[in-house]
C-alpha cells in the first residue's frame, strides 16, 4: 500500500491580490476549496524497498566434482544468524529485490579483514557479468553465482555479513572501498574504518521469515537499510 501525505495550500484573501496561485488545482489531485481556504494535493511517497533473501550453506564433507566444487544436485541447508559453520564448508546467499535499486554485500572475515561480495568483481571465478548495480527488480541474484559457493579456510572466528538496500548509488561507499583497496596494495596496515562506519550508517531493519521457507525480507522505508548476519567459523569436529 503506498503511503499518501497530504500538503495544504493556503491562500489568504486579499494576500495575493486578483494574481493566480503559483500551482494551480488539477482535475484530481485537488478538491475544492473550502470557505476560500483552498485544496489539498495528494503527493505519493516512495513505497519501501523490499527485498527477500537468504543464506544457504553446504557442509564440508558435501561431494564434489573433479575441480573440488559441490555437485550442482547438493541440496543447501538454510544459514541463520548465530549459527555454527566449520572450516572447508561452502556458503553462499540469493536475494530478489521488489523494485531497481543498489544493492552492496560486505563480510567481515575471523580477522575482521572487509570483503565485498556484492557486486562481487575482483572475485575469481564469480558471476561478474550479470551481478551488477543497479539491480532489477523481480529478479533473482545469485552471490557468488547460480550454483557456486565460497568456501571458509581454516581461520577460526566469528564472521559477519551486512547486506545493504539503497534507492541510489551509495557514492561516498563506493569510492572509499575503492581507496581502500588501493591502500591495500602498499600499505598492508591500512585502517578499514572509513570504510566501517559507512557500512554500518543508516537504519538496521527488521527482517520477517517468509512463509516459515528460511527466507528473510527487508522493508526498508527509509533511503537506505542494513540487515546483518553473524555466524562463528569453527574448526572441522575432532580438531
Amino acid at each position: 500500500m503506498k503511503k499518501l501525505i497530504v500538503l495544504l495550500l493556503i491562500f489568504l484573501p486579499g494576500y495575493a491580490g486578483s494574481a493566480e496561485p503559483l500551482i494551480s488545482k488539477k482535475p484530481g489531485l485537488a478538491g475544492p476549496g473550502i470557505g476560500g481556504i483552498g485544496g489539498a494535493i495528494i503527493i505519493p511517497l516512495p513505497e519501501s524497498l523490499i527485498a527477500k533473501y537468504s543464506y544457504t550453506y553446504l557442509p564440508a564433507s558435501t561431494q564434489t566434482d573433479n575441480n573440488g566444487k559441490p555437485i550442482q544436485s547438493a541440496s543447501p541447508l538454510p544459514l541463520k544468524d548465530g549459527q555454527v559453520l566449520h572450516s572447508g564448508d561452502y556458503y553462499n546467499l540469493q536475494f530478489t529485490p521488489k523494485q531497481a535499486c543498489y544493492v552492496y554485500i560486505f563480510q567481515f572475515d575471523t580477522s575482521n579483514k572487509l570483503f565485498k561480495l556484492f557486486p562481487p568483481k575482483g572475485f575469481i571465478g564469480a558471476d561478474t557479468r550479470s551481478n551488477n548495480n543497479p539491480v532489477q527488480a523481480n529478479r533473482p541474484y545469485f552471490v557468488p553465482g547460480k550454483g557456486k559457493y565460497f568456501k571458509l579456510n581454516a581461520q577460526t572466528g566469528p564472521e559477519k555479513i551486512h547486506f545493504l538496500v539503497s534507492r541510489t548509488p551509495n557514492t561516498e561507499l563506493e569510492e572509499k572501498y575503492l581507496a581502500y583497496l588501493n591502500a591495500q596494495k602498499t600499505e598492508k596496515t591500512q585502517k578499514q574504518t572509513d570504510v566501517t562506519d559507512l557500512i554500518g550508517k543508516g537504519p538496521i531493519e527488521e527482517v520477517t521469515i517468509i512463509d516459515n521457507a528460511n527466507v528473510l525480507q527487508l522493508e526498508c522505508e527509509k533511503d537506505n537499510c542494513v540487515s546483518n548476519l553473524t555466524f562463528q567459523h569453527k574448526a572441522p569436529s575432532g580438531n
